[in-house]
């Protein structure tokens, strides 16, 4: 069954909204400060980060739930990539199954999204 346009638009503007709420803060910190900006990077490297605050995961897992629409629990690759792109991060299908999908079972559960957002990519 294929959805009309103006229904998808409408829940990509929704995901676009709830993901950059939640991540605004990550996003300030490092434009406030040079030296929070140049550690970012080398935390990613060592994959050591600190977790978001619970008002971000909350978040986060409205946007992560709204796309998770048949409640299975995980997203797909395509879906991903929507609340991805939402963030700012510009990856494909292949890339999300290559970065992001840690067990690489098909099935990108939230945690590996927040673990994504937070610890790996570099957000705009």
């Amino acid at each position: 069954m294929r959805l009309p346009l103006p229904f998808l638009l409408a829940r990509m503007a929704t995901v676009a909204a709830l993901t950059a709420a939640a991540l605004l803060p990550l996003n300030s910190a490092a434009l406030a400060s040079p030296a929070a900006a140049a550690a970012r990077p080398a935390a990613a490297a060592a994959k050591e980060c600190d977790d978001p605050p619970p008002e971000q995961i909350a978040v986060l897992q409205k946007a992560f739930n709204y796309l998770d629409s048949e409640h299975k629990g995980y997203l797909t690759p395509a879906e991903a990539v929507i609340m991805l792109a939402a963030a700012g991060v510009d990856l494909t299908e292949a890339q999300v199954e290559d970065l992001v999908d840690e067990n690489h079972d098909g099935k990108i559960e939230f945690a590996e999204i927040v673990h994504y957002l937070t610890c790996e990519a570099e957000l705009p």
